[in-house]
C-alpha cells in the first residue's frame, strides 16, 4: 500500500547514514558530564506526549491548537538554552495522532529543533491506529502489518537502529523500551522478545542502578482520578510478567512514563502512590495540554533528583522536588 511504500522510500533514504550516528544512537556512546569538576550530575530533561503540532483541531478550534503549537516551540527554545542538558528523552506520543507519513515529517521537524542530543521510544499513536477515521471522526486501529510497517518508519524517521536499546551514564544504566505489540491485546504493550532482553539485560548490568523509559505507566502508581487511569489498557502490559521480571532486579530505581497526560496540578503526579515494589512511576505531563511542564532527571553518583519545570512561569516547581538515594 501506498505507506508501506512510503516507509520503504524512508528506509531507502536513511539506510546509508554513517555508522558513527547510528552507533551513538544505540547507546553506545552518551554525552557525560563534564570532568573538569564544574558539575556533578548528568541531567536528563523528558519529553513525552507531544503530540506535535497538536490534537487540537485546526477546524474546531484553530485559536486553541495555535495557542498549543507556540506554548511548545518557546518550551523547547527554554530546553535549548539550558546549557546543562546532557540527553533529552523522548517517551512516546511524540506524533500528532496516527502515525502516518505527514504526523512524522512534522514531528521530525519538531524533534530536530532541539540542539541538545535526543533518544526516543515510541507510544501507542506512533504505529497503532490507521491513517483514516472512522464515520465519527474516530481512531481506526491498523492492520498488523501496518503497524509493522509504522514501527519500521519510526526506526527510520527517527535514526533509532532499535526499539529497546540501552545507554551508558556511568554509574546509571538507562533502559529504553517502546510499545511493540502489533496484536490487539494491549494497547501499550510489550513483545515477548523485548520482554525477554529486559531479563537478560537486567541480569547482566545488575550491579548498576537502573532507570527504565516507557511510554505507559505501572500499575496502580497514579490515584484513580478518572476513569482511564490504572486500567489494562493504560499501564505497562504484561503487568504480571513485568511484575516478576521488575522485582527479581532490586537495582531498577526509577520508571519513566507517560501516556495518562497527568499534569502537576493533579494529586497523582507527585505521590507516595507512584511507588511501585520500591520503583518510583516519575509521571510525565503532556505537552499538548493548557500549558507546558517538564521534569528534569539530576543523575549524581549516589542519588537521583527530579525537579519539575513550569515553561509558562519560567521557574521550578519546589514543592515537587523528589529524591531518591540508595
Amino acid at each position: 500500500n501506498s505507506f508501506q511504500n512510503s516507509c520503504l522510500k524512508t528506509v531507502q533514504h536513511f539506510g546509508c547514514r554513517s555508522l558513527l550516528v547510528a552507533l551513538f544512537t544505540a547507546g553506545l556512546f552518551f554525552a557525560p558530564a563534564p570532568a573538569n569538576g564544574e558539575r556533578k550530575y548528568q541531567r536528563l530533561v523528558i519529553v513525552s506526549d507531544a503530540h506535535y503540532p497538536s490534537k487540537t483541531s485546526a477546524e474546531k478550534k484553530p485559536l486553541v491548537r495555535w495557542h498549543k503549537i507556540r506554548q511548545k516551540l518557546q518550551a523547547v527554545k527554554d530546553i535549548n538554552s539550558w546549557q546543562d542538558v546532557d540527553l533529552v528523552v523522548f517517551t512516546g506520543d511524540t506524533v500528532e495522532k496516527t502515525g502516518s507519513l505527514e504526523n512524522y515529517v512534522l514531528a521530525k521537524e519538531f524533534v530536530d529543533k532541539f540542539q541538545h542530543p535526543v533518544t526516543m521510544i515510541t507510544g501507542n499513536h506512533e504505529f497503532r491506529y490507521a491513517d483514516t477515521y472512522n464515520k465519527k471522526g474516530k481512531l481506526k486501529k491498523a492492520s498488523p502489518d501496518i503497524r509493522l510497517a509504522k514501527l519500521q518508519c519510526f526506526q527510520q524517521e527517527f535514526q533509532q537502529p532499535e526499539l529497546y536499546y540501552i545507554k551508558q551514564a556511568a554509574p546509571y544504566l538507562l533502559v529504553f523500551l517502546s510499545v511493540d505489540r502489533t496484536d490487539d491485546v494491549y494497547t501499550t504493550g510489550i513483545s515477548a522478545a523485548q520482554l525477554h532482553w529486559l531479563d537478560t539485560t537486567l541480569t547482566t548490568y545488575s550491579n548498576q542502578p537502573t532507570i527504565i523509559f516507557f511510554h505507559a505507566p505501572l500499575m496502580g502508581t497514579l490515584l484513580p482520578y478518572n476513569k482511564s487511569v490504572n486500567k489494562v489498557n493504560d499501564v505497562a502490559q504484561p503487568e504480571r510478567e513485568l511484575e516478576r521480571i521488575l522485582t527479581s532486579h532490586p537495582q531498577v530505581k526509577l520508571w519513566v512514563s507517560g501516556h495518562t497526560h497527568t499534569p502537576p496540578t493533579q494529586p497523582s503526579f507527585a505521590n507516595p502512590v507512584n511507588y511501585y515494589h520500591g520503583i518510583l512511576d516519575v509521571h510525565n505531563p503532556t505537552w499538548d495540554g493548557e500549558q507546558v511542564w517538564t521534569n528534569s532527571l539530576y543523575l549524581y553518583p549516589h542519588k537521583i533528583v527530579i525537579r519539575t519545570y513550569d515553561h509558562l512561569n519560567k521557574e521550578f516547581m519546589p514543592n515537587l522536588q523528589r529524591v531518591v538515594k540508595w
